[in-house]
């Protein structure tokens, strides 16, 4: 988070520098506002999609959901307040069990939000409630014949998260199953899988 927000800090001091030497319409001096745009415009963009959904599908609707999930998981990486976001963050995964419960442990888009979510835990070095959040879709899902790339992802974060909080045993099972389910979707792939597991 601190690399992240110090990343901004420098570029619009680059920027104003720029401005000051090249002047405002300058390529570089827009090339590097288009880095430092590339994340708060993403936020300002994300909101307007997620007020339209509001609007449209309510606050509660799988989709709103899954963008109201980016917006979270962007914040995080540059937090002004931390116990407001915080706040936000608890009430946002609240609202997101609830969402889940209502439309079943199948919906993908409600996987992708809770993925998001964890990633939001990541951010702020919160790795036990990463894993919890991806425990819960992942309760629902393991014993499938079929686990589709979604899933797979999880699967995988949540493993290398067992390993940051040296949970090997488990990270160790999650990583076989994630390999079992790669031969299964690519079994043209095979070796290439074989290969990238054995250095991973």
């Amino acid at each position: 988070i601190k690399k992240y927000s110090k990343a901004i800090v420098l570029y619009t001091d680059v920027i104003n520098r720029r401005i000051h030497t090249l002047g405002e319409s300058h390529k570089e001096t827009l090339n590097t506002k288009y880095f430092l745009a590339d994340y708060i415009k993403a936020i300002e963009l994300y909101t307007d999609v997620m007020n339209r959904r509001i609007d449209i599908l309510g606050k509660d609707h799988q989709l709103t959901l899954l963008v109201h999930s980016r917006i979270i998981s962007l914040q995080s990486r540059n937090i002004e307040n931390a116990e407001e976001f915080e706040n936000a963050l608890v009430k946002f995964e609240e609202t997101l069990i609830s969402g889940y419960e209502r439309v079943g442990h199948e919906d993908e888009d409600m996987i992708i939000a809770f993925s998001n979510l964890a990633s939001t835990y990541r951010n702020i070095d919160k790795i036990h409630e990463a894993i919890r959040v991806q425990e819960i879709i992942l309760s629902n899902q393991l014993d499938k014949d079929e686990i589709h790339l979604d899933l797979l992802r999880i699967m995988n974060n949540l493993a290398n998260d067992y390993r940051k909080t040296n949970e090997l045993n488990e990270a160790i099972a999650l990583h076989k199953k994630v390999l079992e389910n790669r031969i299964k979707l690519y079994p043209e792939d095979l070796e290439e899988i074989v290969c990238a597991d054995q250095f991973s």
